[in-house]
Parts: structure tokens; sequence; C-alpha cells
């Protein structure tokens, strides 16, 4: 497998340069690495066997990263009803665990990891790429003090690791435990961060000082990075990960764009029907992670919505570039007609000045409740031009509620559901 061979000497430290390296050198090791990917997938998983027999013959023509077009792209649904058997490896031990993702979507879903967290360097180096650009090696990033706020507590040397109930119970017992372990790194997801910024902002200056944020699992708005910095004085990367395929892409110093991780995934933008899109133009987010040998995501569709660019970053860098611009997994129904959640994220861009955090509610069979965080910007023209930009996307019969709230409700996994329906729950309009 790759991960078997990264370890030897300058395979290894080719592997963890190659995102210094020209377009070409990348290209030439994602060739290399997805032919021996598919070569795995048609040997050892069924579903894989099925698929490569069925539109390529098999695995010998798939070449290079040019010829994953010719595979189809698949979702959970390509999962889901299928026994693990048919998309696992089948050719030994798996030793990762099984992993259900948070449901934030809608739809939770069981998965395995590939071996690559069981390597000594690699969530480090993912984790903390941006802090490899300014000239750390290895074993510097595998040092670096860094405070987590997840679900679990899994000890871990140079690591804080407080629970999502730690900090909701006990906002101020969360921030006293950070200041004194003093990380020079924070992770976490925007709505967690947000609410530690919250209860940060009603202390005396310089309550917490963390040289560096690391945002991930949510979508990051200006206005909520702006917070964060302000209050944790802070400079925030931003991180796109999904749970099943781990980190995807993450910001260089120039904040302009994500780099993708070459060494890792392959990502294309592709339009509704599959068809690459023109570059800088906005498409669905299509993963294939080259380090998953246990239940292999070839062709993924994360539910995303994204922009990419080859044009060299002014950082150096010459590996891609990624925007992610929003999910159009979820949806809300009005009149039998469902609206996708990136349709409300678009109406809502151009408010994001004037909002932290918001949350799409169905409140009722003809009602819209929009909950929403403000900035101090926020002002009583704000609510109605709100209201005026989602009208026509509802419908004119649709009650819609600006709701101003200090908080959003976060899931067990930290994150906050964008899109929710509580319909079934309220009471029903009279109508004629």
């Amino acid at each position: 497998m790759l991960f078997d061979r990264i370890q030897k000497g300058w395979r290894e430290a080719r592997f963890y340069r190659l995102y210094l390296q020209s377009m070409p050198d990348i290209k030439k090791w994602q060739d290399d690495a997805l032919c021996d990917l598919i070569h795995h997938a048609e040997r050892n998983i069924p579903m894989w066997n099925t698929i490569l027999k069925e539109r390529v013959g098999s695995a010998a023509a798939i070449r290079n990263t040019d010829d994953l077009r010719l595979l189809p792209i698949i979702g959970k649904k390509d999962f889901m009803g299928k026994v693990s058997e048919e998309y696992t490896d089948n050719s030994g031990a798996i030793r990762t665990t099984l992993h259900t993702t948070s449901g934030s979507t809608g739809i939770p879903f069981e998965f395995y990891t590939g071996d690559k967290y069981f390597h000594p360097y690699y969530s480090n180096f993912a984790h903390f790429r941006f802090l490899a650009q300014q000239g750390r090696g290895l074993q510097s990033l595998s040092e670096t003090r860094s405070a987590l706020l997840q679900g679990t507590l899994i000890p871990k040397r140079n690591q804080l690791f407080l629970t999502i109930s730690d900090l909701l119970q006990d906002t101020n017992d969360s921030i006293a435990k950070i200041a004194d372990f003093k990380p020079e790194v924070l992770i976490s997801s925007p709505s967690l961060l947000l609410k530690l910024a919250q209860a940060v902002a009603k202390k005396p200056l310089g309550a917490l000082h963390i040289p560096y944020v690391n945002s991930t699992s949510e979508m990051l708005s200006p206005t909520t990075r702006t917070f964060i910095e302000s209050n944790l004085r802070s400079e925030v990367y931003d991180r796109y990960s999904t749970e099943e395929v781990g980190t995807i892409s993450m910001e260089c110093h120039r904040h302009n764009g994500q780099h993708l991780h070459p060494e890792s995934v392959i990502v294309e933008i592709v339009d509704m029907n599959g068809d690459p899109t023109p570059e800088g133009n906005e498409g669905r987010v299509i993963v294939t992670d080259l380090l998953n040998y246990n239940m292999p995501f070839i062709r993924y569709d994360t539910g995303d919505r994204g922009i990419m660019t080859t044009t060299r970053c002014e950082c150096g860098l010459y590996s891609p570039r990624i925007w992610i611009m929003g999910r159009y997994a979820g949806s809300l129904d009005f009149n039998g007609h469902p609206i996708h959640r990136i349709e409300f994220e678009k109406k809502l861009r151009y408010f994001m000045a004037s909002i932290l955090q918001f949350q799409i509610v169905k409140s009722g069979v003809y009602e819209l409740t929009v909950r929403i965080i403000p900035t101090l910007r926020f002002d009583s023209a704000s609510a109605g031009k709100i209201k005026e930009a989602l009208q026509p996307l509802v419908g004119k019969d649709i009650m819609i509620t600006i709701d101003l709230i200090s908080a959003i409700k976060t899931m067990p996994s930290g994150k906050s559901q964008t899109i929710v329906d509580e319909s079934q729950s309220a009471p029903k309009r009279d109508t004629i």
C-alpha cells in the first residue's frame, strides 16, 4: 500500500514535500498514486471491481488523473443498503474503527478511514500545514502545543482536549484551562469558536491570546473570522475537511483560497451533469482520497460547492486552490418545491457583514424563521431587506420571521445545523 512505501526514505521525503513542488511533479505523483489505488480496489473491493468492469473493462484503463472522468461519481447512497464487505478491503483486517458522520446534513453515514492516521506525522502535517510553510519540520510539527474542542477526550502529548459539553456547560472554566495551557493553535468548528469568542468578549482585555486558530468542519464567514480573530487575538487559518476523507485543503498566510493537499486528494469541480466546469466557475466538489485503501472514496461527491484555480498563489505555491461556497445537501420543502441549502446561503451572502451566524428553519407549513446572531451593523432595516431577498425564493404565501438570538444550538459533534425542519412539531396554520 501507498503508506507502506512512503515510509521508505526518499519516498517519504517526497510525500511530505509534494505540496511545494511544481504542477507537473504533483500530477506525476497523483497519476502513480491513483493507479495504485485503482488496482487495489479492483483486486480487493467487490463494489469497485464491478464498477471498473462495467465502466472501463479493468483498472488498466485508468492510467492517470485525466481518466478519472471515465468513472461514475458516487455518494453516500451508493454505500447505503449494501453490506460492508461489498465496499471495504477484503484482503486483510481493517485496523481503523467504524466512524459515523455527524448527520448535520440529515443523513448519518458509517465509514472506515484510511490508515493514514496511524502514521506518526500525518495528522500534524495535515492540521498544521501553514506552520510547515513557515519552515517547521515534521518533528517540530508533532511538538506543537494545541487545544482541541471536540466530542471525545483522547489524551495526547502537547495537546489539551476539551469536550464540547465542557465548553457549553462551563465556558469560563474552559477559558481558564486554555489560558493556563497556552496553546499555539486552537482547533475547532466555527460554531464553537464563536461561542468561545463571545464569552471572551465579555471578559477583561487580554483574557485569552492564541497565536493561531484552525477553523474546520463548517463554513467560516468573513464576519465570524474577524470576530474570532479580534477576541481571541489570533490569526485564523481555515481548513476544509469532511468526516469521510479528512483534511482536503487549508489556507496559507495569504488567506486567499485554500491550497489542496496534493499528496492526499484529487479534487474535481463539476456541474450538475458531472462535466468539468471551466476554471473559476462554481460547481460540485468531487474528491478522490488517495490514502484510503480500507474503503476507497473515488470520485466521491462531498455535497459541497466550490471554485478552484490552478493559478500560482502569491505565497509561491503551485498547488491548486479552492474556495468552498456552500453545501447543496439538505433542503426545505415549501408548497411541494424543495429549496436547497445553498439557495438560502446565496441569498444571505450579501448580508454577512451584519450576521455572525444564521439558521434557516421551516417553523410551520407556511412559515420560515431565520435565526440570526447579529453583529453591531445589524439594524432595523436589515431584517426587512433579508425578508425581501428571501420572499421570492420561498413564495409570497410564506410568512418570514427574523429571530435575533445570542446563540444557535450545537449538535453533539460541535457543528450547528444550517437547515432545520421543525414544521412537524409546529401547529398548522388555518387555510381557506
